[in-house]
């Protein structure tokens, strides 16, 4: 069964790259986060006068559950430098973790990353956090981020048969992804520079439109 966000959903902190090399596996993040009935932010998302470092921090801290990408670390070939910016916002979760006061010592977070055991070559204390690997596939990162939230649905409602399995979730995106070009164009979005709010109205609005899929608020 697929539960869609309603309003004061619990909220799901991304914290990925942002390049049109990721955007597959980026979208399949957001689409899975939805289908389970959670909401996405990210930095994104949020606009105004605050810096950015201001605006990744009030995210972390509103959201319990976060879901870090690792995997683009590797040195940039037009700046000869790695990219650092995954890396330590995923430090500042952990350490709202550990040094926070109150909800902020439940949080929980999913690490990804490209390949297994790759983080040990650049972030070895790490090790015993277990990164999960998803080769840059976006249907391992379907599976991988939806067993993952099939927990914290478990967790939330207290409903053990509250799941969508690893088969229907890959299913059910296959058919998004044949419906997502038209769903652009109808909106007036631009499929190859989606905002961040667009991107999840779209997947919102296509989830619970879709005639097999039963639709129950919270």
């Amino acid at each position: 069964m697929v539960r869609l966000p309603a309003e004061g959903s619990i909220k799901i902190f991304i914290n990925c790259p942002y390049d049109d090399k990721y955007e597959p596996i980026f979208r399949a993040i957001i689409f899975t986060i939805i289908a389970n009935g959670f909401m996405p932010v990210c930095a994104k998302e949020k606009s105004g006068a605050d810096t950015r470092l201001d605006k990744i921090l009030e995210m972390i801290q509103e959201c319990i559950y976060g879901i870090h990408d690792i995997s683009r670390t590797q040195i940039d070939k037009h700046t000869g430098l790695p990219r650092f910016n995954p890396p330590f916002e995923l430090g500042l979760s952990i350490g709202c973790k550990a040094f926070g006061r109150g909800d902020q010592r439940t949080k929980d977070f999913l690490i990804l990353d490209s390949k297994e055991y790759r983080f040990r070559e650049s972030i070895s204390d790490l090790s015993g956090s277990d990164p999960s690997s998803h080769n840059n596939n976006p249907e391992k990162v379907l599976q991988i981020v939806n067993n993952w939230l099939g927990q914290k649905r478990i967790k939330e409602s207290r409903n053990q048969k509250d799941y969508i399995g690893s088969a229907s979730i890959v299913g059910y995106y296959q058919e998004f992804l044949v419906d997502f070009p038209e769903l652009c164009s109808q909106s007036n979005a631009d499929i190859n520079h989606l905002a961040h709010h667009e991107l999840v109205l779209l997947t919102s609005n296509w989830l619970k439109n879709r005639k097999k899929i039963k639709y129950r608020k919270k």
